[in-house]
């Protein structure tokens, strides 16, 4: 996996709870205007804060970083935070019945689906999870009147249970890429293995032609004894290596069509599939 395929999972996370943070304000206010006294101005606030993050995700979508992606899901958890303290305490202190800190919990749900690290996503639940537990003490007891049973017990269970899901889908993606590098890591010794039979099946006929010349050679002209005996023992470590090459074929897991291979194709098909390195000029 190179540098540009795997910062493409953090920055599509952190568009995704950028976008889904502009669409609930959007319903968060939507749901609240029959209350009386509701503030808009901080879901309006984390809106256009939301699309101010898209816009830099985009604009470094091609150069983005893993601390860019990272911080624009923390500055975006910060802005649903902020526009969360204002909403919860108007929802409190409308004397409705009310079940509270219902976008807290999901908020700490939606992070452990698509958390860019796992410390950014313990980060965030925390945050939501200790926002919500800090604002259930600043409630007057009046307001705590009207809030369904078992809070905050409840914010805190949902905080556990989304940072548990946050570390087994973290660790699950670990092990999706080990078996990815692995499997990439199998094809690419099987190519080189194919590689490896090609070059020794293609080298194979000139070395049998460099015998046979010597043995020729050696007849006609026995007083080179030497140079020929020379390339003789060239031409037997050539076979000895040809015997470690073989090596590989046991490797190989032969198919239907490749009891006799086009070594020059197979060569060819090689090199196409090569990523090409372009270097830097040097000044």
């Amino acid at each position: 996996m190179n540098e540009a395929e795997s910062i493409r999972g953090p920055w599509r996370s952190a568009m995704v709870a950028v976008v889904l943070n502009f669409v609930g304000m959007a319903v968060d206010i939507f749901v609240g205007r029959s209350i009386p006294r509701m503030p808009v101005w901080p879901n309006v606030a984390s809106m256009a804060g939301a699309v101010v993050l898209a816009a830099i995700l985009l604009r470094h979508r091609r150069t983005a970083t893993a601390s860019l992606a990272n911080g624009v899901f923390l500055l975006n958890v910060l802005l649903i935070l902020a526009a969360l303290w204002f909403t919860n305490a108007a929802y409190a202190g409308s004397g409705r019945p009310w079940v509270p800190f219902q976008a807290n919990k999901l908020g700490m749900l939606t992070v452990a689906l698509l958390a860019p690290e796992l410390w950014v996503g313990l980060l965030s639940i925390g945050s939501f999870m200790a926002a919500a537990l800090w604002q259930f003490a600043t409630f007057s007891d009046g307001s705590r009147a009207g809030l369904a049973v078992g809070e905050p017990e409840a914010t805190l269970v949902i905080g556990i249970f989304a940072a548990i899901l946050l570390t087994y889908r973290n660790r699950r993606s670990g092990l999706e890429r080990e078996v990815v590098r692995a499997q990439t890591q199998r094809v690419a010794m099987w190519t080189f293995a194919r590689a490896v039979l090609a070059i020794r099946d293609l080298s194979n006929t000139p070395l049998q032609t460099i015998t046979f010349a010597s043995a020729a050679a050696r007849l006609r002209y026995p007083e080179d004894g030497r140079l020929w005996d020379r390339i003789d023992r060239a031409a037997a470590d050539i076979h000895a290596l040809d015997a470690r090459l073989r090596e590989y074929e046991r490797a190989l897991n032969w198919g239907p069509g490749d009891e006799s291979i086009d070594s020059s194709a197979e060569l060819s098909s090689v090199v196409s599939t090569q990523p090409v390195r372009r270097r830097t000029p040097q000044p």
